[in-house]
């Protein structure tokens, strides 16, 4: 899995820090955007394609840069929304798109704290179903 995001302030907090897999507070890293809220995106590509099922969100504690809904979008193309959890419990979406995803970009589109200029995630995991019969490299 790869990633991109629309913006990071610093290397501290690029899209990797939102799938490396650790959301303990003392040492987990997270995506943040730089100067960007609502329409700040994070994306994960993918070598070889697969079928989406699930996509796990856990965001910061911090009320100032939760999201409140996302766009889920699959190879750029919308698939639906979600509202997110914000009681340092992950958000489960369930995926009902059966075609091979090369691309899984997830977009901000309302913040909790609308004075916020940054959105972050803790981890994001993407629960699949090969369409190819491998797991994609890491």
């Amino acid at each position: 899995i790869g990633c991109t995001a629309s913006s990071w302030p610093d290397f501290e907090h690029t899209c990797n820090r939102a799938f490396d897999g650790d959301v303990a507070e003392e040492t987990a890293g997270d995506w943040i955007s730089k100067d960007e809220a609502v329409g700040a995106w994070i994306e994960a590509y993918f070598r070889t394609p697969i079928i989406v099922k699930e996509i796990r969100l856990f965001q910061k504690k911090y009320w100032w840069t939760m999201s409140e809904k996302i766009d889920i979008l699959i190879n750029g193309m919308y698939v639906q929304s979600a509202e997110l959890a914000t009681n340092g419990t992950w958000t489960n979406k369930t995926v009902d798109h059966s075609v091979p995803a090369n691309t899984v970009r997830i977009v901000a589109t309302e913040l909790y704290y609308t004075e916020s200029d940054l959105v972050s995630f803790r981890e994001i995991e993407i629960r699949t179903c090969l369409s190819h019969g491998t797991l994609p490299k890491q």
